[in-house]
């Protein structure tokens, strides 16, 4: 019996980096606003200041806001690369900010160029290939009482 080629729609783009796109929050989206004087919970290495998701049901879309503080270097270490696991077959994703902010001054890398794509196969050894890519940027320069905000 032969086998069906796969449809378009379960085949992954040659690049990846084609379902990536920059932009600003749609219009259906409500922007809220979070306080970056919340205190620290003892011992917490980050401060979870901002959780937003939103959904639209007439295009199926989700947007989703964060925003955290960066308590002390373990927190550092672990988000100094932002990754984001995506489904290039049924997913494509527009990055609207991924802003680090120190005091007054923010430095923005929701911009073209800075994201890498990496694609791991994290159940290979079981011989199940998902077709799932890992969203990469590099932070430069981030430190303890930074905050990371990102929307996409």
């Amino acid at each position: 019996m032969p086998i069906d080629a796969p449809t378009s729609a379960q085949t992954a783009p040659a690049n990846p980096l084609e379902k990536l796109s920059y932009g600003c929050a749609p219009d259906w989206v409500t922007l809220r606003t979070y306080s970056s004087g919340m205190e620290r919970r003892k011992g917490e290495a980050i401060t979870r200041l901002l959780i937003d998701t939103q959904y639209d049901a007439e295009t199926g879309a989700t947007y989703h806001h964060l925003a955290d503080r960066l308590e002390n270097m373990q927190a550092v270490q672990n988000l100094s690369q932002w990754r984001l696991d995506i489904d290039p077959t049924r997913q494509s994703i527009c990055l609207h900010q991924l802003t680090v902010i120190r005091g007054s001054e923010s430095t923005e890398y929701a911009v073209p160029g800075k994201a890498r794509i990496l694609q791991r196969e994290q159940d290979l050894e079981s011989f199940v290939l998902h077709g799932n890519v890992t969203l990469l940027v590099l932070l430069e320069d981030i430190r303890p009482g930074d905050i990371l905000e990102c929307s996409f």
